[in-house]
């Protein structure tokens, strides 16, 4: 699987050999549908960007604030007994708050798989 990039919308990119062209579908966003093809990576480029400012120009003449890729909040459900768990690991830790504390694990093991798979 590949991936494109662009003001902070990422994209899943295939190809179909039977139709000799490359497919994305924009996948941070739920509400809206963004996808677009190119038979080159050039072409695919400028189609992916086109389509990005074609969605964002066109919810502005609606009216309507375009889906934004990320919020920024994350929603994280447990069990009592591992957000105590979690809660002590964070203060054993040295951070004051579980927020930072699970900011910095989390941002650890995804730069750690991030490096495997461009390794592998």
């Amino acid at each position: 699987m590949s991936i494109m990039k662009y003001k902070g919308y990422i994209a899943q990119i295939e190809y179909s050999e039977e139709d000799d062209e490359f497919f994305g579908t924009i996948v941070n966003i739920s509400k809206d549908h963004i996808s677009f093809g190119g038979s080159t990576v050039k072409q695919l480029k400028k189609h992916m960007l086109d389509a990005i400012e074609g969605h964002i120009k066109h919810c502005k003449q609606l009216g309507l604030e375009p889906e934004k890729p990320y919020s920024g909040r994350i929603t994280f459900r447990t069990t009592p007994q591992e957000h105590a768990l979690f809660v002590e690991a964070a203060f054993r830790s040295g951070n004051r708050s579980l927020n930072e504390w699970m900011e910095k694990v989390l941002i650890h093991e995804a730069e750690r798989r991030l490096d495997e798979a461009i390794t592998s």
